[in-house]
């Protein structure tokens, strides 16, 4: 399931909006690395298809909310799209307060590149697309 997932977030055109494939690559990698982190902790959950198919449908959520965020140069709907399981429950308010820090330029590559940083929690830290 986690690799179906992955297939369709390379596929979908609509997540990474008017993104080039430069700039939309670090924001598929966290999300590849989140949904191949949420595969590892289903099944440690009493419904492990529930937990993962809630982890892809937040990941899905936030690289949407990153297309609004690059377009308006403003982070905060990234931000209303965290939640848990996409980032895990312990780093989501870190996570929050990372991204409401965000200045986005009109570099979308840079911005990217901050968007995951700002996303990545201690799980993620070590892999992370740098």
């Amino acid at each position: 399931m986690a690799q179906t997932a992955t297939e369709t977030l390379i596929e979908d055109e609509a997540l990474r909006g008017d993104l080039t494939d430069w700039e939309y690559q670090p924001l598929l990698d966290w999300a590849v690395a989140r949904i191949a982190h949420c595969a590892t902790q289903a099944a440690d959950q009493e419904d492990p298809r529930a937990y993962l198919d809630a982890c892809i449908d937040g990941v899905r959520q936030i690289l949407r909310a990153v297309g609004e965020a690059l377009a308006d140069r403003d982070a905060s709907p990234i931000a209303d799209a965290v939640s848990s399981p996409a980032v895990d429950a312990a780093d989501v308010g870190a996570v929050r307060a990372r991204l409401a820090e965000l200045t986005l330029s009109d570099d979308n590559e840079m911005n990217a590149r901050q968007i995951v940083e700002a996303l990545s929690g201690p799980s993620d830290r070590s892999v992370r697309s740098d």
